[in-house]
């Protein structure tokens, strides 16, 4: 305790950041290693010796927020927030400090309130990165006890007390104040503050029994959407801050995972009752419409090749579209909209992201047709087979191409069972133009070449599909009479099938 003593002395009284580090660092390895020895009364001392520190270095952190050094800094605010946590939860009163660190924050809300009655004064720019930075640290110190209740560093007997406890009587209080800390990030283009409060939510997510409706309930899920466009749109490269640009990218992509991830998981912890139902449909369009919103961010990301985005992007539609298909499918425009973002991404020259579009196109299968609206039936799927022949996937790249291959088997399957006819003549038709372009003097590319084998894979899964049942089922013959023996011929013919002979030849 002497020691810890000292080394608190040492943090108030330095401003240099190594000095600072390293004496956190001795407090987390002393407390780690020492707790037993320390009577849970002056654990808890302790600990709140160690929050007052916290506030006391805001300003530090204030400072360090001007110089644009917060990354440095909050190495040192990380290690502090965890020895409180650990200390706190080992004296047993966990509950009793996060009410405090919460009595602290309201006092950011009511920052924020006068923010927002006046959003355009600048002169009280420098007070918002100060409150911000007390915000900032609150939030690191809760996102501590989160971790710690989800690692079992303590006893699983007070874990399950604190969580039952803080789940059942300050579940609306904290997550008043995590939406806090997202309105005061998004308010004063903070990401910093919204990377915490989020990383915050998803830490509490399972303590909390986060589910989209309580998402709703509490009005978190509106800021949650609100920061789709800030966090998503592309933003004008700066060469001007060098580092501190990159920071900042660093920062949101961290925050758009961190979204993404909040999202899709309490998406997946509803069980809707019937009483819930009807709250549980309008979230749904709430949040479908929110995603149809961002149709025009994925097309801008798509044309600048802003491959993370995209992936985030697809990510969160994709997930969304694979656990409710029978809602996409009722056609809602929202839906529609994100029906055709995901298409979009199928056909991105990216096999990773295009390959996480797949399922949603199988699951969307599983709905009958009847219970469709018309635009996903076969027009839906008449465009992603024209999508998926045409894929610039690089045959070189043998790994992938055969990944590629082999997961997309399946899809082509799916889509023939809904068109029938209609894929064999979109395929034939398409080689057809394919060997008349191998005609053309100097057209022999591998673009077009890989054109070509999409459509011999795509017809070659089909037969193994029908092979089985087409000496029973006379359409199918009718088929292969129509399509397949012309396609056969127009290989014979074609310049490829005489540029293999005269190969072998040599």
């Amino acid at each position: 305790m002497q020691d810890s003593s000292l080394v608190q002395s040492v943090l108030k009284n330095n401003k240099k950041l190594e000095i600072i580090s390293f004496s956190c660092n001795c407090i987390y390895e002393g407390i780690l290693n020492e707790w037993k020895s320390i009577s849970p009364e002056s654990r808890m001392k302790l600990a709140q010796s160690l929050h007052n520190l916290v506030f006391q270095l805001s300003m530090y952190c204030f400072e360090r927020y001007v110089r644009n050094e917060m990354r440095e800094f909050a190495y040192v605010v990380n290690k502090l927030a965890g020895t409180i946590a650990f200390l706190a939860l080992q004296a047993n009163e966990g509950v009793s400090l996060m009410q405090t660190i919460i009595r602290h924050s309201i006092a950011n809300e009511e920052w924020l309130e006068q923010k927002n009655s006046n959003p355009t004064d600048t002169t009280t720019s420098m007070q918002n990165v100060k409150e911000a930075s007390e915000l900032w640290c609150n939030l690191q110190v809760l996102n501590a006890f989160a971790l710690e209740l989800r690692q079992h560093h303590v006893d699983i007997k007070i874990i399950q007390d604190t969580s039952q406890k803080v789940a059942q009587e300050h579940r609306p209080t904290l997550l008043k104040i995590l939406s806090v800390g997202i309105i005061a990030g998004r308010n004063t283009a903070n990401v910093k503050l919204v990377q915490i409060a989020l990383e915050c939510l998803v830490q509490w997510r399972t303590i909390l029994q986060l589910t989209f409706v309580r998402l709703s309930e509490f009005n978190v899920l509106n800021e949650l959407l609100l920061l789709l466009k800030p966090l998503f749109a592309l933003t004008p490269q700066s060469s001007s801050d060098g580092g501190g640009s990159r920071d900042r990218d660093s920062e949101k992509q961290r925050s758009r995972q961190h979204l993404v991830e909040l999202l899709l998981e309490c998406l997946k912890m509803n069980e809707p009752n019937d009483s819930l139902q009807k709250k549980y449909q309008q979230t749904l369009q709430t949040f479908s419409t929110a995603l149809g919103a961002m149709q025009s961010i994925l097309q801008e990301a798509i044309r600048a090749q802003q491959h993370e985005i995209i992936r985030s992007i697809a990510q969160l539609i994709c997930g969304f579209a694979e656990a409710e298909t029978k809602f996409i499918a009722e056609g809602a425009p929202s839906c529609l909209k994100i029906v055709q973002m995901i298409l979009d991404c199928t056909s991105y020259p990216k096999t990773a992201i295009s390959e996480m579009t797949f399922d949603f196109w199988m699951s969307l299968q599983d709905i009958a047709v009847a219970n469709r609206h018309a635009n996903l039936q076969q027009p839906v799927y008449s465009r992603l087979l024209t999508v998926l022949l045409a894929y610039p996937i690089d045959p070189e790249e043998l790994s992938e191409y055969s990944r590629y291959r082999q997961v997309s088997a399946d899809l082509f399957v799916c889509i023939f069972q809904l068109l029938q006819e209609d894929f064999m003549l979109c395929v034939s038709s398409q080689m057809k133009e394919l060997f008349q372009k191998l005609s053309e003097p100097k057209t022999m590319t591998s673009e077009i070449l890989t054109q070509i084998e999409s459509c011999y894979f795509a017809l070659s899964m089909i037969g193994q599909e029908i092979s089985f049942t087409i000496e029973q089922n006379d359409s199918y013959k009718a088929l292969v009479v129509k399509y397949i023996k012309p396609v056969c011929q127009s290989t014979f013919k074609s310049n490829l099938h005489q540029c293999y002979v005269q190969n072998i030849n040599v």
